[in-house]
């Protein structure tokens, strides 16, 4: 069961997590989307009991995270400080991703979507109105998590998923260091941005543990290949075998983790676009 100050809300696409966490008679709206009327029920369900919003908090600038603020309107923008600098660098390619979505699905918009601009940021950790606000990079540079610790709730962004393994998206290390840093807390809730949430802190726990062996058991192999000057098909090969969860649905990025990792560990892809960078 979870607890009564977590609201989630899952789109019914990706198994998307939007919500809503109540404290002390205010509503931090996370990640709010993905869909218009998914928004606007997020919004209704803060009404409904009268809580005003504090704020929305976007663990990141992935562009299927950013969809709620232009519709709710006068309600400020919590992100991570890094993302003034995503959205200087990739804010055109964000919004040409969500124009695109918006018109494969058939979603009306008058004038094209615009990133949103955070009216505050976190830097490493800010205590904010019952909430812990912390800078969680690996996933992608802007990460960031919020954590109540007065139920040990725990929203991830996207980490710590049943279905997904982590997507390193932006950097190995950093993503290492954040799991590291989680695993300090004491989580009894997990909220996850994509898949299923859990209370059974067994449950949460077997995914930090999985989530982390995984990574460094590719840091390892990819280390290796990369000191003995393998190439990045020699380094697929070597990777091929780990042990990661739903195989056959993560097998992609499974590979372009690989390729991620063989980069920023200093291979030599021979100039070509390999791991995440390609879809900058």
């Amino acid at each position: 069961m979870i607890p009564p100050e977590l609201w989630i809300a899952q789109s019914r696409s990706m198994s998307y997590n939007a919500g809503v966490l109540l404290v002390e008679g205010r509503a931090w709206l996370i990640d709010p989307g993905v869909f218009p009327e998914e928004v606007d029920v997020i919004r209704k369900f803060a009404d409904g009991r009268k809580a005003k919003p504090a704020a929305i908090i976007l663990t990141h600038y992935h562009w299927d995270h950013i969809l709620g603020p232009e519709r709710l309107h006068g309600v400020p923008v919590i992100a991570q400080a890094k993302a003034t600098e995503v959205i200087a660098e990739h804010g055109a390619t964000i919004e040409k991703q969500v124009n695109q979505w918006l018109k494969d699905n058939d979603v009306r918009h008058d004038g094209g979507f615009r990133t949103p601009k955070p009216d505050r940021l976190v830097t490493e950790r800010l205590k904010l109105g019952g909430l812990e606000f912390i800078a969680a990079p690996g996933h992608a540079p802007e990460g960031l998590v919020v954590y109540e610790p007065a139920a040990g709730i725990l929203w991830a962004g996207d980490m710590l998923s049943d279905i997904e393994i982590p997507f390193v998206m932006d950097n190995l290390a950093d993503y290492i260091a954040t799991l590291n840093e989680l695993e300090e807390l004491n989580v009894r809730v997990l909220v996850p941005g994509h898949g299923a949430a859990t209370r059974d802190q067994r449950e949460a726990a077997r995914r930090q543990d999985e989530d982390l062996a995984y990574l460094l058991d590719l840091a390892e192999r990819v280390g290796r290949a990369v000191d003995a000057g393998a190439s990045f098909e020699e380094t697929l090969n070597l990777c091929a075998d780990m042990k990661y969860r739903h195989r056959e649905f993560n097998l992609g990025p499974h590979r372009l983790n690989v390729g991620t990792a063989f980069l920023e560990l200093g291979g030599d892809a021979g100039g070509r676009k390999v791991g995440w960078s390609r879809f900058e």
